[in-house]
């Protein structure tokens, strides 16, 4: 029997109080096209959602414009639900306190409904940057393919590219340099990499946990981020730049604090953002990163071209010659230092995220010893008598599942695959994006049971299982709507093969050299939330003891 009018106002209303909650396991079951709101507690009247500090109304347009958000349906605007579309109209109306007064405004969120009274396969937001589009996960090859999609744009609003402190942005949508030289020349020199990786691995790691034999507290999140930051750094520009620690110092510290920076910025209107970015600290602040960066990287690259004129004819084997290289093949310009800050961005935070919560999910299981010793078995059988190559790293098959498991049940965020419209465009089933909209794929297929039993439990060999039986999507770096962990389509992540043997190899010696258990029963592992985005929490802690290792990597 089709719902009516009241149970469909209801379910609309309970949606738009989950979603301003930002909830990540609400987010989660209620994007899912399949899954039903009756778990969610009804209240049919006009209720005030108060959000909680650390996740205010946060999806694009709404993103921290409020201190003390509250939302609640407009008095004067009743509900319109049309029945035959089986469509909810709700006028949502916020105010607050923002940086420049009171602040008030009006959303006004559409809900389709099937004839179930469930979600239909996409909703629309109209919020003050545009309209917020966000489809099932059946729409992610379309959109991923899309020509006239482009992920640019988004990253230019959102980050204020036009402004000084925050140009780096803008490398997104300006070239194709950048992705061209992680998706060939990086890809193509991986194998050549690996030894460099695994040597420098054991410096970093024993400057980290040490040699201790009695049990010491640390923390995944600081330690993944130390130890991949440099050695990403070292790929990225070299040996004496990549080992400068005020250069790591400059892209870390422009990594963690860029993105707040921004957030800040956003709460002010775009017309005064310019002059307030001139003022705030925040802002003065990433300026003077890039000018430190510039003053660091300048040098090294002036030293190659003079040696170079000289007959000097020395291979450099990293992205400062992968990227000018690429720039001379595609005839495009680029800023080198711009170029290199924007793949700090993309290689640090993803890879050392991925770590960070694999290290945490070993540990919470409660059969951790059992799982680790099997990974201990795989690394050995793997590396020994070949050492580290292409083969070796293919057959850890297991840690390949792991890893897959840990970021299916901890993606980045709960909508991906973020698109601008630069045209309307008319979908193969009709569906309409209007021009200038931004499209989203919620990121809920990873948690659907119809694709993945079980879905809440975390099954370390869920995708060696499905890799026997012939499935190509079940490794960690391959793309699909089941699971969108690196994107999918023409702008999935290129640098995903390099994040991939990174983290395998620091994971493979963290695990034949030390135990490893969680600290405090578990306190502190749930990941931390902003909004629509999700991270390894970084106050949760382990513990770690230097075992000694079976054979020498």
């Amino acid at each position: 029997m089709a719902p009516t009018r009241d149970e469909l106002l209801c379910t609309a209303l309970d949606f738009v109080a989950q979603f301003a909650k930002l909830d990540p396991e609400s987010v989660l079951s209620f994007l899912s096209p399949s899954c039903t709101l009756r778990s969610f507690p009804s209240s049919l009247g006009k209720p005030t959602l108060q959000t909680k500090e650390e996740s205010k109304a946060d999806f694009q347009g709404l993103k921290d414009f409020f201190h003390n958000f509250q939302l609640r349906v407009k008095d004067d605007a009743e509900p319109v639900v049309d029945e035959p579309a089986r469509k909810v109209v709700l006028h949502i109306e916020g105010k607050g306190d923002s940086l420049v007064g009171r602040f008030e405004t009006e959303y006004v969120y559409i809900l389709q409904m099937n004839e179930e009274g469930t979600m239909a396969s996409a909703f629309r937001i109209a919020a003050p940057d545009g309209v917020n589009i966000v489809l099932a996960p059946s729409y992610a090859h379309e959109i991923g393919e899309h020509p006239d999609l482009n992920p640019g744009p988004i990253a230019g609003d959102e980050f204020n590219c036009h402004i000084d402190g925050f140009e780096v942005f803008a490398q997104l949508g300006t070239s194709d340099v950048i992705s061209e030289s992680v998706r060939t020349r990086l890809t193509r020199q991986l194998t050549k990499l690996t030894p460099l990786l695994t040597s420098e691995t054991a410096l970093l790691l024993q400057s980290q946990w040490k040699d201790a034999p009695n049990w010491v507290e640390v923390s995944p999140h600081e330690t993944a981020m130390f130890i991949l930051s440099r050695l990403s750094s070292l790929v990225f520009v070299g040996d004496d730049l990549g080992r400068n620690p005020d250069w790591v110092h400059i892209l870390t510290s422009y990594n963690n604090e860029a993105f707040a920076a921004a957030e800040e910025l956003n709460l002010w209107p775009q017309i005064l953002r310019p002059l307030v970015a001139h003022l705030k600290p925040s802002c003065r602040q990433l300026r003077r990163y890039i000018r430190d960066a510039r003053a660091l990287l300048v040098p090294v690259i002036e030293q190659r071209h003079h040696a170079q004129s000289q007959g000097d004819r020395r291979e450099y084997n990293d992205a400062i010659e992968w990227l000018n290289e690429t720039s001379h093949s595609l005839g495009q310009s680029y800023d080198p230092l711009l170029s290199q800050m924007l793949l700090a961005i993309g290689s640090f935070h993803t890879s050392s995220d991925l770590l960070g919560q694999v290290l945490l999910d070993l540990c919470m299981r409660q059969d951790w010893e059992v799982l680790v010793g099997e990974l201990r078995k795989e690394i050995i059988s793997s590396l020994q008598g070949v050492g580290w190559d292409k083969i070796s790293l293919n057959n850890l098959k297991l840690m390949d599942s792991v890893l897959k498991e840990s970021q299916r049940l901890k993606p980045a965020s709960t909508v991906t695959m973020g698109r601008y419209a630069s045209r309307e465009i008319i979908l193969s089933d009709g569906t309409r994006i209007p021009k200038g909209s931004t499209v989203f794929i919620a990121n809920v297929a990873m948690r659907d049971p119809n694709i993945y039993p079980d879905p809440d439990v975390f099954i370390p060999d869920r995708f060696t299982t499905r890799r026997e039986k012939g499935d190509s999507s079940a490794y960690l770096v391959s793309a699909s709507p089941e699971h969108i962990g690196f994107g999918l389509g023409r702008h999935a992540c290129p640098g995903r093969f390099f994040a991939a043997n990174e983290v395998k190899i620091v994971l493979s010696h963290m695990l034949l050299k030390y135990d490893i258990k969680l600290f405090d029963n578990g306190a502190a592992v749930a990941p931390s939330t902003s909004g629509i985005f999700l991270e390894t929490n970084p106050n949760a802690r382990i513990c770690v003891r230097r075992r000694k290792e079976e054979i020498l990597i």
